[in-house]
Order: C-alpha cells, then structure tokens, then sequence
C-alpha cells in the first residue's frame, strides 16, 4: 500500500502505431480474428494520480475537454472497478495531459487505461498474475492488453495473443494525424459490408509474418516495404485526403507508409532525421487550413 497519501505519481502512456494490420477472419461472437504487428511510440500521455485517504470519489482533470468522469472514459472506468473490485476505500485524483490525439488509430485510450492499470497494481500492491491482468485489460477493449506490456509484439486472435519479438530497429519516423475522427467500429462494420461481397477472407501470404522476419534480420528497406493495413482501401475511398497523406510521404522520402488502425493517423520511415523535417515542413505547408493537424517525428 503506498504510504505517503500526500504525494502525486506521474506515469507515461505511450502510443502505439500498427506496422500491420490484417482482418483474418470474422468470429461468430462478432469479433474480428486479427493478425497485427503492434509497437509502441516515444509520443506520450502523462498521467498523474493522487491518492485522496478521506474521500471515496474519484476526480478527473484534463486538457482534453471529452475526458470526463463518467463511463465513457477508460481511465475513470478502470479505476472505478479496480476500487471496487480489490475493495479499496480511498478515492483517486487524476489529471490526464493528453498529447495522443483522439481517434486517430494510436491507442491512446487504451494506453492510458493500461497505464493506469499498472499504476492501481503498484499504488495498492495488488498482486496478479499475467492470466488475471490480461482478464482485467479485455473488459476494456482489444488493445489494452497490447498497450500494457508494450514493445514490439505480434498479437493474433482477437489481440488477447501477444508474442513479443525482437526489438524494432531505431528509424525517424514521421506521424502526420489530419483533422479527423474516425470511428473504429464504423470502419469494422463497412469493412465486413464489403466482404460480404467478396470471396471472404482468402487465404493469403500473411505480411506480418514477412515483417516479422525483416525485424529479426533488422533489415530497414525490408520492414518498409511490408508495412501494409487492411483497412486502408476503405478509408483511403472515404477520406482521399488521408490517401494524398501517405502518397506526400512517399514522395517525400518515407521509405515506407501506412495507416495506423483505422486511422486517422498515417507514418512514415525515414533513415535520415533531416528527410523526414523536410517532409514534415513541405507536409505543412500543404495544410495550413487545418486547426488541429499533429505532425511527430519520433522512434519506436
């Protein structure tokens, strides 16, 4: 149990980026079987958690003004049920810093509902094994199980199979998140219209396998080229201006691009830091009109 209630614990929720993302299948309980090569990202939400001894309430704080403290946040969600789960009688103050945008297919729901997971087992000293965290992190949604051991992981089924690999090589990588929302049930749900009107899910040559390998051989040009994402045709056909993103990028020096989840956000490789500046600055210019446009450059 943490012994000084006064003190405040920052924690860092990192983002993930999908390098691939294949739909295999869809499950009778309409889930979907994924195959995905998965790595976190040094682009962060900072999380800081007080202890409140004399209080049974749990408070949020944000910058961001759709976090609130009701069910729809995962953070405040989380905490709720672990209080009551592991009956513990103190309340919690929570101020999120978010700096992951907000749907845009990087996690940052899940990474900090994961974070905050981990940082509830540590504050109480809760003691669980990996079958009751993973338990815990599947009430929450597919990815958080991924977001809380973090790394280079192959992850298959319904994201509750993680296979850690060897660790992705060190590359620049640009993230260029537009001004838009995407839900990722919506996409989900016109990805399986469409493939009712195809031959569903044929048996292929499975890319993340491929990518798998580039990353053991640690072979830069080789991970580029097999960073591939199912989803993109559907969204590229509903948002050409996320297709025109990841063309500026390749046209612009990326080794390699894709989209990340269902988007919005799409990357790119860049072996030099000043390439991937330049496109970063020329990407720019190109979107002045956009309010919230969020342009990274940052390392797995």
């Amino acid at each position: 149990m943490i012994e000084n209630y006064n003190s405040k614990i920052k924690v860092y929720a990192p983002a993930k980026i999908n390098l691939t993302l294949e739909i295999l299948n869809k499950l009778k309980n309409n889930f979907h079987e994924i195959l995905s090569v998965m790595q976190t990202v040094n682009l962060f939400d900072e999380i800081e958690f007080e202890v409140l001894k004399n209080e049974n309430k749990i408070i949020i704080t944000s910058n961001c003004d759709e976090l609130k403290a009701d069910d729809r946040n995962l953070v405040y969600r989380i905490s709720k049920d672990f209080l009551k789960e592991f009956k513990i009688n103190f309340g919690l103050r929570i101020n999120i810093l978010k700096k992951i945008p907000i749907g845009a297919g990087l996690a940052g729901g899940s990474s900090d509902c994961a974070a905050t997971l981990k940082t509830l087992i540590k504050l109480f000293d809760i003691n669980l094994d990996n079958k009751k965290i993973a338990e815990i992190c599947f009430r929450y949604g597919s990815d958080v199980l991924f977001c809380f051991f973090g790394g280079t992981i192959i992850a298959s089924g319904t994201g509750n199979i993680l296979q850690k690999i060897n660790t992705h090589p060190e590359i620049n990588i640009l993230l260029i998140t537009p001004d838009i929302f995407i839900s990722t049930k919506d996409i989900y749900n016109l990805y399986d219209e469409q493939k009712k009107k195809e031959i569903i899910f044929n048996k292929r040559k499975l890319y993340s396998h491929e990518l798998t390998k580039a990353i053991e051989e640690k072979n830069m040009f080789k991970i580029a080229n097999n960073l591939k994402n199912d989803f993109e045709e559907i969204v590229f056909k509903i948002y050409p201006e996320i297709k025109k993103i990841k063309k500026l990028l390749i046209s612009n020096g990326a080794l390699g691009a894709s989209l990340s989840g269902t988007g919005s956000s799409v990357f790119g490789y860049f072996i030099d830091k000043n390439d991937a500046i330049k496109a970063k600055e020329k990407i720019k210019s190109l979107f002045l009109n956009s309010k919230n446009f969020v342009l990274k450059i940052f390392n797995p």
